[in-house]
């Protein structure tokens, strides 16, 4: 049962034992001067804790329990808790929105309070949930009550109190006294400034989207800091140790950082920058959205990893955002020779990379120096063809990404690869995608790729004498004294 999209425990209290109640003040004392000291109220309602207990004695009964506190995301979300105590007696009832009452001050009361909620019980009907809207006097011994919404009561019709509460804390304690019989303690924190404007339950939670875009695909991952999966724009992330700190901003046209914390679990894409870095850029995405809604998310950060330090099992990486290109210390292109652009770059070096690629399998690892990997290519090519070029290894989990240092010709059909850093998560028999690296020169263009027409480089540029350095051919000794 809801009232106001919220859930109700309409579970029972176990009255057998005592109900412990804790109430806060919050008085706060100010110092003026050399004076006596003075004390201040900083809240507007007292703040009221309960600690009950409710008695499952078969198995339906413990299912209840367990899928209501499930469905409020441990202390997040609000409930409605009705309690036990009658609160007033209907002497009479006028309509399905009013009532009389016996007199007892309630005027003043939900004056000072201006948000009542009330729970109705009658033996033979359902409970129903209405809100006080006014109270006013009929007679020294009457006072009438008018309700925001109908309800259906006489005068047998018990009236209680209708608390909006949270779970105190995460932790959740049940003692099986017997087969099927459990007795669970709950503790719950009632919320005074969220009557007014009914509290929603909502409280931010972070999702990160890093992203990876490979020159033949693009990998993603997706997580949230959240204990459980969620789903947000029909995409599922995954709970993990993750978190972030505040944006650094500046007024000026400085880079925009942030740091993101995490551990070393499997499939963590922080983990790829230790103890190297990728040779792809690594961008992340944090986005906002809230519990329990997940609506309107927004994205608070968007950039690339710039760094990643580690410390044990503990991973803290550095993040910039593209207002960093700012940093950059030398322009993008540059007059020389060889090409400016990135190989198969498409709106620069256009080559299509899916007609290069390579499929391959480790046939064998080096034991003494396992940078260095032999693979079955299947064709005959020629020695440091693969040179500066990238092999994708694995899937999922277990994907892994290196640079090719040089590559040697073993026979037609095998070539030997010199990994800018070991695999950890492949072995031999594992499936890979290789891609040619270039060299930036203008031969290579023509003979090795065929698409000089997007050659990116200036090969017949003249040399200024006046900035060209003279190599000194027969240097003099030096003379130590």
């Amino acid at each position: 049962m809801t009232y106001l999209s919220r859930p109700i425990f309409i579970y029972p209290f176990n009255w057998a034992e005592a109900l412990q109640k804790s109430f806060s003040f919050d008085l706060r004392e100010m110092q003026i001067g050399f004076g006596p000291e003075v004390y201040a109220a900083k809240q507007l309602n007292v703040v009221r804790g309960m600690e009950f207990q409710a008695i499952a004695t078969c198995l339906g009964d413990v299912a209840w329990l367990e899928d209501f506190f499930n469905h409020l995301y441990g202390p997040l979300t609000g409930f409605w808790l009705p309690t036990d105590q009658q609160e007033m007696t209907i002497k009479n009832v006028v309509d399905t929105t009013h009532f009389d009452i016996t007199s007892q001050n309630l005027v003043n009361t939900w004056s000072d309070t201006n948000a009542i909620y009330l729970w109705f019980t009658n033996i033979g009907a359902g409970p129903q949930a209405s809100k006080i809207i006014a109270v006013s006097t009929v007679d020294s011994t009457t006072e009438r009550v008018t309700l925001d919404s109908a309800v259906t009561v006489d005068t047998s019709t018990k009236v209680s109190r209708l608390l909006y509460v949270r779970l105190a804390g995460d932790e959740e304690q049940a003692e099986f006294l017997a087969e099927q019989f459990a007795r669970k303690t709950i503790r719950v924190v009632e919320l005074p400034l969220e009557y007014i404007s009914w509290e929603t339950g909502e409280r931010p939670v972070f999702l990160y989207h890093f992203y990876v875009k490979f020159p033949t695909t693009t990998d993603h991952w997706y997580y949230t800091s959240f204990a459980e999966s969620l789903t947000v724009s029909a995409q599922a992330y995954a709970p993990a140790p993750i978190t972030h700190g505040e944006l650094k901003t500046g007024l000026k046209a400085d880079a925009e950082s942030l740091q993101i914390d995490s551990v070393m679990f499997s499939g963590n894409p922080l983990a790829q920058f230790v103890p190297f870095t990728l040779p792809f850029p690594l961008n992340v995405e944090i986005i906002e959205t809230t519990l329990p809604g997940l609506g309107s998310p927004t994205t608070l950060f968007a950039g690339s990893v710039q760094s990643v330090d580690a410390k044990g099992k503990r991973l803290t990486a550095i993040c910039v955002s593209l207002i960093d290109a700012f940093e950059r210390k030398l322009p993008r292109h540059l007059f020389q020779t060889r090409c400016n652009y990135a190989v198969f770059e498409p709106s620069t070096c256009k080559l299509d990379p899916t007609s290069f690629k390579i499929s391959a399998t480790i046939t064998a690892i080096d034991s003494t120096d396992p940078t260095i990997v032999t693979v079955s290519v299947g064709s005959d090519l020629a020695t440091h063809w693969f040179a500066e070029g990238t092999i994708d290894v694995g899937s999922g989990t277990t994907e892994e990404l290196r640079s090719i240092k040089d590559s040697t010709r073993i026979d037609t059909a095998h070539q030997t690869l010199h990994l800018t850093r070991p695999l950890f998560l492949n072995t031999v028999g594992a499936t890979l995608v290789a891609l040619p690296g270039c060299d930036h020169r203008n031969v290579s263009c023509q003979t090795k790729f065929n698409n000089y027409v997007n050659f990116g480089g200036m090969p017949y540029m003249p040399m200024d004498n006046q900035i060209a350095r003279i190599a000194n051919v027969n240097p003099a000794p030096s003379s130590k004294k």
